[in-house]
This record gives C-alpha cells, sequence and structure tokens, in this order.
C-alpha cells in the first residue's frame, strides 16, 4: 500500500510533466512548420512583386512585355494568351495568387497593371522551389525533433518530478515510521511551504507527545502520592473496627480526604500544564509540617536537622511546594544510611543533605528509577524535578564522599 501510493505520486507527476513537455514541443514544432511554409510564399510573392514591378515599368516605356529570361517567370498580356488550363485555374482561384494545376504543378501568380484598363499576368511556375512541400527529409527532421524532445521531456521530467516529489515522500515515510520525537526532530527540515508543513507536523507531534507524557506523569504521581493517604484511611478503618468509633477518627478522615483532593487537582494541573496558583508560602512552616508528618508515620526515627530563617516565604503553590518537601524527606528516609537529615537555607538555595551507603550510577532523576532496595515506583525524585521547573526554579543533585545532596535554587 505504501509503495503504490508513493508510485502513483511519482508516476502522476511524471506523465504530468511529460505532457506539458510534449504539448509544449509540439506546439513549437507545428508553428515551425506553419512559419515555414508562410515564409516560402512570402518570398515568392516578393520575387513576383519585384518582377511585377519591372515589367510593368518596361511595358508603360516599350508597349511591350521585357523576355526575363527565367525559365520558371511568364509574362502574359491578356487572359487570352494565357494556357487554357492556367486560365481556367486562375478563374477558380479566387484571387489567392497560387494555384495547383491538375497535373500537380504549383503555380503562383500576379496581375500587371498595364494600363487602358489592360491587365496582364505573372506567371511562376514554382514547384521545383518548393523546399518544404517537395521535401520530405524537413518532415522527416521534424519527426525526429520530436522524438528526441520526448526523450529529452521523460529524462527531464525523471529529474523534475524526483526534486518535487521526494520531499513530499520523505515527510510521509518519516511521519508513517512512528518514530517521531521531539528530542531528535526526526521530520526532514524544508524550504518554504513545505518546510512550514514539516514544522507543523512536528509541532504537533511534540505537543501530543508532551500530552502523552503528562498522562502517564499523572498516573504515576497520583499513584505514587495517594498511597500514604490510602494507607492512612485504611489503618483508621481497621482501629474503628477495632475499639470503636471517636470524633478525632472523623477529623482525621476528613482532613486526609482533603489532601487527597488538594494532591490530585494540583497532580492535574501539573498534568495538563495549567497555570498553577502560586502565593507566598513560610518555607519553614512547610517544612515542619512535613517533618511532623513522617515523624507520626515513620519507625526509623530519623533525626532531622533544619537550619532555615522563619521569616523566609517563597512563590509557590502551597499543595505543590508540601509535595515536593515530602517527597525528599521520604527519599531521605528511605535511602538514607544514617536516621539523620539536614535542611538548610545557603543563600537562595534549599539543601537536602543525608548519608548514604554507596553512590548510584543510576540517573535517579529519570521516571521510574529506582535502587535495588527501593519498593516504591520510583517516580519521587522525578516528580520533585517537575515540581521544581513548574515553579521556574532550578535544582542539582549530588552524590560525593557517601553524601547525598539535592540543592533547589530558587
Amino acid at each position: 500500500m505504501k509503495i503504490k501510493m508513493i508510485s502513483s505520486i511519482k508516476h502522476k507527476s511524471l506523465a504530468l510533466l511529460v505532457s506539458l513537455t510534449l504539448g509544449l514541443t509540439a506546439l513549437y514544432l507545428g508553428v515551425a512548420v506553419i512559419i515555414s511554409f508562410v515564409v516560402e510564399d512570402v518570398i515568392l510573392s516578393k520575387l513576383l512583386q519585384k518582377h511585377v514591378y519591372y515589367a510593368e515599368q518596361q511595358y508603360q516605356t516599350t508597349g511591350k512585355l521585357p523576355d526575363l529570361n527565367l525559365g520558371f517567370i511568364h509574362l502574359y498580356e491578356n487572359h487570352s494568351s494565357l494556357p487554357h488550363d492556367l486560365y481556367e485555374s486562375i478563374k477558380q482561384s479566387s484571387g489567392d495568387q497560387e494555384i495547383f494545376a491538375p497535373d500537380n504543378t504549383h503555380y503562383h501568380f500576379q496581375t500587371l497593371d498595364l494600363g487602358n484598363q489592360q491587365k496582364g499576368f505573372i506567371v511562376a511556375e514554382v514547384s521545383d522551389l518548393l523546399v518544404v512541400s517537395k521535401n520530405p527529409s524537413i518532415f522527416i527532421l521534424f519527426f525526429i525533433c520530436l522524438i528526441l524532445a520526448l526523450l529529452l521531456a521523460i529524462y527531464l521530467a525523471h529529474k523534475f518530478s524526483k526534486q518535487i516529489v521526494n520531499p513530499i515522500i520523505l515527510l510521509t515515510q518519516a511521519i508513517k515510521s512512528g518514530q517521531i520525537s521531539k528530542r531528535s526532530n526526526s521530520l526532514p527540515t524544508f524550504e518554504y511551504e513545505l518546510g512550514y508543513l514539516s514544522n507543523t507536523f512536528q509541532k504537533a507531534f511534540n505537543d501530543l507527545e508532551q500530552a502523552l507524557e503528562r498522562e502517564k506523569n499523572f498516573t504515576t504521581d497520583v499513584g505514587h502520592e495517594l498511597r500514604t493517604p490510602l494507607t492512612i484511611l485504611k489503618n483508621h478503618s481497621a482501629l474503628i473496627e477495632q475499639r470503636g468509633y471517636k470524633e478525632s477518627d472523623l477529623t482525621e478522615m476528613i482532613s486526609v480526604g482533603l489532601q487527597m483532593e488538594n494532591t490530585v487537582s494540583v497532580l492535574l494541573a501539573l498534568a495538563r500544564a495549567e497555570s498553577i496558583e502560586k502565593k507566598s508560602c513560610n518555607l519553614k512552616m512547610i517544612l515542619e509540617q512535613a517533618i511532623l508528618t513522617h515523624g507520626n508515620n515513620n519507625t526509623n526515627n530519623m533525626n532531622v536537622t533544619l537550619d532555615v530563617d522563619s521569616q523566609l516565604s517563597l512563590m509557590a503553590n502551597p499543595a505543590l511546594l508540601s509535595l515536593l518537601v515530602n517527597n525528599l524527606i521520604a527519599n531521605a528516609i528511605q535511602h538514607a544510611e544514617s536516621h539523620q537529615l539536614t535542611i538548610r537555607q545557603q543563600h537562595e538555595s534549599l539543601i537536602f543533605e543525608n548519608f548514604i551507603h554507596q553512590p548510584s550510577s543510576k540517573d535517579l532523576l529519570a521516571a521510574g528509577v529506582k535502587s535495588q532496595s527501593s519498593q516504591g515506583v520510583g517516580q519521587g525524585l522525578y516528580l520533585v524535578t517537575r515540581i521544581v521547573e513548574s515553579f521556574g526554579w532550578r535544582y542539582d543533585l549530588t552524590q560525593i564522599n557517601n553524601t547525598f545532596s539535592f540543592s533547589i535554587y530558587y
């Protein structure tokens, strides 16, 4: 199906170019033939006009027609002196000044003004002078030229059709390959309208790929972030079943429900690349809340050293900022060699540091990448990087001397 479609485009363009060239060639050859006949007749007419002028002058002077000493041109004082067959042909010519005798003899004639309303005739038997009509080699030459023009037209049309159609074929093949990526810009680049079309296709594919990637990230993010709230709800349900219902259980479950709703909302906005509402957030307060949350749910007794200005405020979305610090703290709890995490402010950056057993050779910031000891889905740090980028901030991860350090530059 693919070859058939491409061949039809090439064949159609080739046929159109060949037809156009052949048509123009045939037209010009036809015009050349017509012009050759016209030029031949004009030359003979001019020749006769010259002798007409000379004969009329001589007749006015001497009273008789001169002897032209030309075997193919004859002068006649009146129509009665004309040969009968020639006279009949002239009568039937309707003033065309060109006649064909029954014996296929070709004549050109003109009338002579001899004065006193007397008209003579000058007749030229031009059969041997008709180069075009009597020389078939000229038509053979025209036919040969037509064949050569056709062959040249096919060759040039093939070259031109390749130059015209190849960009379309390349664009079609690239689209059909299904391997278009925003990272490689795999669609070929062209000039003019085809370039605009290729760029438009590339942009559309890039937007589609980004949308699919955001959808995939959203699914993974929701699964990653809702595990803890769902676990809390599950534990509360089991606790209520054991000891009965308390008013504090409802408060806790409402809080967890609101947290889940807020988390899904901001993750959905992040996935849709929508504008996320930002406001001034007290960084230390959000860090303390995250530390307390993990302290209540953590059995590892992580010691956290917090060195952040209590007056430091950042323009960010509170829910996303809370997700960011919670994921970094959870990452330290799960992977730190010792139960020690340091969170400190340095100039215009926030640094999370903890000791690790050994540096990882993997790209820890990529989606789905996790260590062998991890029981997660490898989404935490990847989500952190996307949140940082959505705020317009920068980040840096280093693993030096068994120290894991994640810096955020706001």
